[in-house]
């Protein structure tokens, strides 16, 4: 199975987002909100979005504190990262407001856990006024980080200047059959397709690895197109979020 990139709803509607951002009156907020589920292709878009765009990325994680968060975003700016978290910040500032480059910051939860790194983030907002994206978890039970940063008083001064949210929801079928037809070297048959679809949750990362082992049993068959009722009721087993139905 070929792994070519494809353009899917959620992530014309990124484009669309950091598009708004990039050409925002002056004066206005320029920070997006992008959350999905786990597999819903968010970390993915980034990258396709950092290549587009020349932004500097960079991805968060539960070890950071305010000095290791400047000192990675110093390293992803090409610049040589000093001690202490107010050198960098400085050095940071300036680089940003010369270049004019987006910053992403992927796993953006981990923020959320240290205020100061949360200020730090706004005050490259106001102090450059780059575009800046934070990337996160969606959640249903107030651990999401869109349900966070708007539900949380300590948060209020970040969520005032987050105008654009994304979030990146379920692939629809029109989806998934681009992913099929663009990638698989066998034709998937709509009500395969379907199935498999249903069986992923609309997650685009198990969707890709259902279609390499549909496309491999066709293979094996000797098929060149593979529907529901040639797959019959083999298993496909696809990890926590998905399963047999």
């Amino acid at each position: 199975m070929k792994r070519n990139w494809i353009v899917t709803n959620n992530v014309t509607r990124l484009n669309t987002c950091y598009q708004e951002l990039v050409l925002r009156d002056p004066g206005m907020a320029g920070m997006g909100l992008v959350h999905g589920f786990t597999g819903s292709g968010k970390t993915t878009a980034m990258t396709w979005l950092r290549n587009k765009y020349n932004a500097c990325y960079v991805r968060a994680n539960a070890t950071w504190t305010a000095s290791a968060m400047t000192r990675a975003l110093a390293q992803e700016l090409g610049i040589l990262p000093q001690h202490g978290a107010a050198k960098n910040f400085e050095a940071i500032r300036e680089r940003l407001t010369q270049t004019g480059r987006s910053l992403i910051l992927d796993e953006a939860d981990y923020l959320l856990k240290d205020l100061k790194m949360v200020e730090i983030v706004r005050d490259l907002h106001d102090e450059t006024s780059v575009p800046i994206l934070l990337v996160g978890m969606s959640g249903h039970d107030g651990a999401g980080i869109e349900r966070q940063i708007t539900s949380r008083p300590k948060f209020k001064q970040l969520a005032r200047r987050i105008p654009h949210w994304v979030e990146f929801g379920p692939i629809s079928l029109d989806d998934a059959r681009l992913l099929a037809a663009t990638n698989c070297e066998v034709v998937v048959e709509d009500d395969l397709l379907e199935w498999a679809l249903r069986l992923c949750h609309g997650s685009i990362g198990l969707l890709t690895v259902a279609l390499s082992r549909i496309e491999g049993a066709a293979k094996s068959q000797g098929l060149t197109r593979i529907g529901l009722e040639d797959w019959g009721d083999r298993a496909l087993h696809l990890g926590d979020r998905g399963g047999v139905v």
